[in-house]
């Protein structure tokens, strides 16, 4: 599906009795401008968006980055600055500001070649340092495409269970060795996988696993992966990732309790990271292949160009990581989904509490992880700090001057 479909339509009638210039013009005045990428597409995809719809108006475009690309459009830092001394009124659509900042001195002494400068940033994981431009480019202004801003709406949910009695006492002798090592090493040190996993499965000497126990014993050491399970069977109809440790208490165990229950014939599917890559990507490709219900489950951190379409609800079962920030990011990007808009991504969150006072570390996790996210996420502070939205106008992209 093309998200974009309509789009051009809807932003005509929101600027009525505006003023507008064409992008293009604005551009080539300020010399230099800054652009963010919605969630829905990246930078690097927003760069070759901006190129399709600017070369009839621009003589010449060069996308600046470190792109592994023949294309005689795509240049290098290096080139770039050979292309400047020699080229006249030409866009510089920048992927890399960090690199483009070390050459801001120099370009800016070559202002009478009269070639401009976009930086295209990434809305959910950069953000662009204005002291740092104004330096150079006291004039320079930040854009928001609106015309591409397809809503999302991102629901999240908390999910506590309960844990006691010997998972318990197994959990806080591991949490107290963790402590010690971290103690001793006078340094942080982030809570290891094997810890989270006495949270998610009670294994001792007459359970080593859940394989060799019947269904109600594997439910009753398992009350976190009880809860995913019940998630999954009460939206059977939708395509779910588990975000999981390896091993014996994280991918092994939910796959063995996942064979014992009823699962409505939801196929389940397991990524490991240990799997070679083109083991991932055969993997990929079948999953990819239907949009039919199934449960993805995996330790893997999927990139934009490696990972799951439609995916419906995100299950994290260590409080929340960096990782899954990432992995969020890159389902929700509009080529790994073919669905219609607005778009909704379920997040649970599957936490742990004790009978104590004692908070467990997934928990910790948890209370870090929501404000990271929601920040990431919510990029309403970075569209209303910018100084103008970008639309279409009778097809062309237009800077709406009277925000």
């Amino acid at each position: 599906m093309d998200v974009f479909s309509d789009i051009q339509k809807k932003d005509q009638n929101e600027i009525v009795d505006k003023s507008f210039e064409p992008l293009s013009s604005v551009l080539a005045e300020l010399e230099f401008t800054i652009i963010s990428a919605p969630h829905i597409i990246t930078k690097e995809k927003l760069s070759e968006w901006l190129v399709k719809h600017l070369s009839t108006e621009i003589d010449q475009i060069y996308i600046v980055g470190w792109r592994d690309n023949e294309d005689p459009f795509y240049i290098n830092f290096p080139q770039m600055l050979d292309k400047i001394q020699i080229s006249r009124n030409t866009l510089f659509i920048v992927e890399d500001l960090v690199t483009f900042s070390g050459y801001m001195g120099e370009i800016s002494l070559m202002s009478h070649t009269h070639n401009f400068y976009l930086i295209v940033q990434d809305s959910g994981t950069e953000r662009i340092t204005q002291n740092l431009i104004t330096k150079y480019w006291p004039d320079s202004i930040q854009l928001w495409p609106s015309v591409l801003d397809v809503p999302i709406d991102m629901v999240y949910n908390q999910k506590t269970s309960l844990i006691s009695g010997g998972q318990l006492r197994d959990y806080n002798h591991a949490f107290i060795q963790w402590r010690k090592l971290e103690h001793s090493s006078y340094t942080k040190i982030d809570p290891p996988d094997s810890l989270f996993g006495y949270l998610n499965v009670y294994l001792d000497s007459k359970v080593p696993s859940l394989e060799s126990v019947s269904k109600d014993i594997a439910i009753q050491r398992s009350p976190k992966f009880r809860d995913i399970f019940q998630s999954i069977l009460f939206h059977n109809k939708k395509r779910h990732f588990i975000s999981m440790i390896s091993g014996e208490r994280g991918i092994i165990a939910f796959e063995s309790l996942y064979g014992k229950l009823d699962n409505d014939g939801i196929p389940l599917h397991v990524i490991r990271s240990s799997d070679p890559l083109r083991v991932k990507e055969d993997k990929l490709e079948s999953i990819n292949s239907s949009n039919s219900p199934l449960v993805v489950l995996s330790d893997f951190n999927f990139t934009e160009d490696m990972s799951i379409k439609n995916i419906d609800y995100y299950h994290i079962t260590n409080g929340g990581k960096n990782k899954d920030v990432l992995s969020i990011l890159s389902l929700i990007k509009g080529n790994n989904y073919t669905g219609t808009y607005p778009r909704k991504l379920t997040i649970n969150n599957y936490i742990t509490e004790t009978p104590t006072t004692d908070i467990p570390v997934d928990s910790l996790m948890e209370k870090q992880f929501f404000p990271r996210l929601n920040e990431i996420i919510d990029y309403s502070k970075i569209s209303k700090a910018s100084d103008y939205l970008v639309v279409f106008v009778e097809g062309e992209l237009n800077v709406v001057l009277d925000n």
